[in-house]
């Protein structure tokens, strides 16, 4: 028999939950010393119920074949070696102490969809668990209460450091929701326990050194120990800003905004990319919004999605980002930089593929470009009309703009900023002959730039100034700017570039430059949809399956001397009740 039919068959038949109840069941971890047998009782408890205190174990499950045996109920066992060694740090000696640790107070089999969801808002405390302590990697906390001692102290304290921020524990997609809405969080790490606070100071603190007087330091760290640290203060930080609304009481952001967040962290099932951060979305909107594990990835993304369209009032806003286009053919390069948690076909092209983990670059791009949308106003004042058809389909009224007609790859991966620049200048020589006569040096600029550097900084003036100069190479930028316009200019590059492919139109009329998603195409059509403040691309169906007026949907895209509604003046018949109707499949 397995470890979890013995579990259902004595457990969860004594404690079962109805589905609907606020009812979740809890472990009561009994009390002894550290090297006593473990033994623990099951109780079922009402979320209800005012008196009602536990605390949460986030744990990394590890690895299943690796485990040690608990008694609970009387009845011995198998549980992971992490669960085992969490509740020998956790026990007291004299007193119990009620926990829920999913491994044992879910039904893995059915995965008792309201506890997984509920829970978490209303305990009251939440131990995390990274790991556990291998020879030096503790020192880490010990640097917090000591003072810097030698070479060696530090070398110990970055290997410890390392190791605790490199644990899958801050990959995981559930750490999100189960960190963010409890008031209390403690991580531990063996025997050392630290609250969530200490994490947030240490970030606080380098970045005021870094600005101030430590930065060839900081420069000085091995560039893949600079990467992960820069990824693991992502994570803190974001969960850090979850944590302070939730505290508050505030309007959580958009779920699509959390979801796409979300996106860096890992998943065994897919499903999870949405039902796993379900508890952070706004209660008002997806409170009926039942996390049902007997659905299909397919049918949870279309159905989140729809109420996401719903809580964006229609607005194009939420067709941003590089995940939509399943159901078009994406080129291998889209997917180079991509990690899928899971397999997830059959979805409608206007339905994000939420399985796809972006890496960190790209995904701090995209959230630069949803915080600039609003600076734009393609579609000047018109009002948003979608609405959903049958078969999964989804009606949309705008203008066709034009055509792509050559798609030019850029930049996606760089060591630093020297080789970012060195790669978007050979990128522009090569767009230059590729157009020719037509490839003006400050237009493809400012295209590849999509117009940030005016718009985010007040340095856009010196940049023009250098970019005019005869004798222009970004070399001589580097020469000519100081470290903190070298900055900017490189994160308004990665920013418009990251994620995007060059682009020339290509129907004939005026020649127009922009930046595309990277599965783009020649032949793909450029569209205003009314009511967005930026274009997107479309694919016209082909083939067997062309039907006029019927779209594939690509993504969204940058196009010079459209984005504040020029076409509007040029094309005066464009109004709402002139608007073109098409269906996206």
């Amino acid at each position: 028999m397995t470890y979890e039919a013995r579990l259902e068959g004595r457990f969860y038949q004594n404690h079962a939950i109805s589905k609907g109840s606020r009812d979740i069941r809890l472990l009561s971890l009994q009390p002894g010393h550290f090297t006593d047998p473990i033994k623990c009782e099951i109780q079922n408890a009402n979320l209800d119920q005012e008196s009602l205190e536990y605390e949460t174990l986030s744990y990394v499950w590890g690895q299943s074949a690796i485990r040690s045996s608990i008694l609970v109920e009387g009845q011995m066992i198998e549980v992971t070696r992490n669960v085992e060694n969490a509740f020998r740090y956790l026990r007291k000696e004299d007193e119990a102490i009620t926990l829920w640790v999913d491994a044992l107070c879910i039904n893995q089999r059915d995965k008792d969809p309201f506890e997984i969801f509920h829970h978490f808002a209303s305990d009251k405390h939440l131990y995390e668990l990274p790991g556990f302590r291998y020879n030096n990697d503790t020192k880490c906390y010990e640097f917090t209460s000591s003072p810097p001692i030698n070479s060696q102290f530090h070398n110990q304290f970055w290997t410890g450091f390392h190791k605790v921020t490199q644990s899958p524990w801050w990959t995981r997609l559930w750490t999100i929701q189960e960190a963010v809405l409890p008031p209390k969080v403690h991580v531990l790490y063996g025997p050392f326990r630290t609250p969530w606070e200490t994490f947030i100071r240490y970030y606080e603190n380098s970045d005021y050194h870094y600005l101030s007087c430590c930065v060839q330091a900081f420069d000085a760290l091995p560039q893949q120990l600079a990467g992960e640290l820069a990824t693991h203060k992502y994570q803190v930080t974001y969960i850090s800003r979850g944590r302070k609304l939730s505290l508050r009481g505030l309007q959580p952001p958009f779920f699509r905004e959390i979801v796409h967040a979300g996106s860096l962290n890992l998943a065994s099932d897919p499903r999870d990319r949405v039902l796993g951060l379900l508890g952070l979305a706004n209660p008002e909107i997806y409170g009926s919004f039942f996390p049902d594990y007997t659905l299909t990835p397919e049918k949870i993304y279309e159905s989140a999605f729809r109420t996401m369209i719903h809580e964006y009032r229609g607005n194009p806003e939420c067709f941003l980002g590089s995940w939509f286009g399943s159901g078009s053919s994406v080129s291998q390069k889209s997917t180079d930089n991509l990690q899928t948690g899971g397999q997830v076909s059959n979805l409608p092209s206007w339905v994000p593929n939420f399985a796809t983990s972006i890496d960190r670059r790209r995904c701090k791009a995209e959230r630069n470009r949803l915080q600039l949308y609003k600076l734009f106003y393609v579609s000047r004042d018109t009002k948003s009309k979608l609405s959903f058809g049958d078969n999964s389909t989804l009606h949309m009224s705008g203008q066709l703009v034009t055509t792509v007609g050559l798609v030019h790859d850029l930049p996606q991966n760089w060591r630093s900023t020297r080789d970012l620049i060195q790669q978007c200048l050979k990128s522009i020589e090569s767009i230059k002959a590729t157009l020719g006569c037509s490839g003006d040096l400050k237009a493809i600029l400012r295209v590849i730039l999509g117009e940030l550097f005016y718009k985010l900084t007040t340095t856009w003036t010196d940049i023009v100034d250098i970019v005019e100069d005869e004798a222009f190479s970004f070399e001589a930028l580097l020469q000519a700017g100081d470290s903190t316009q070298i900055r900017n200019f490189s994160e308004c590059i990665v920013t418009a570039v990251c994620g995007q492919s060059f682009f020339v139109t290509g129907d004939g009329t005026k020649l127009m430059m922009g930046l595309c998603p990277l599965h783009t195409q020649a032949g793909d059509e450029v569209w205003i949809f009314y009511g967005g403040n930026v274009p997107f691309v479309l694919r016209p169906l082909t083939g067997e399956n062309k039907e006029e007026g019927f779209y594939r949907f690509v993504g969204d895209c940058y196009l010079q001397d459209i984005m504040y509604g020029e076409a509007f003046d040029d094309n005066r018949d464009w109004s709402e009740e002139n608007g073109r109707q098409i269906v996206i499949k």
